[in-house]
């Protein structure tokens, strides 16, 4: 009786660390897609940025 105690709870204990670390595995590459959304927002940001000031130099040059 013991050693089917031992036994289940030894299964449990794994399957419970697995469930875990998926849920883990899961917040750590959403919170990473996240990042990565805002970093490409504000590359874009600073190349629009870029862009209009080149844009407004060119138009005074041909002035």
């Amino acid at each position: 009786m013991e050693m089917n105690t031992l036994l289940i709870g030894a299964v449990l204990g794994l399957i419970v660390g697995f469930i875990g670390n998926k849920l883990i595995e899961r917040h750590k590459f959403s919170k990473q897609i996240e990042d990565s959304n805002e970093e490409s927002k504000r590359i874009l940001e600073i190349a629009k940025r870029e862009a209009e000031s080149l844009k407004k130099n060119k138009i005074i040059q041909a002035k």
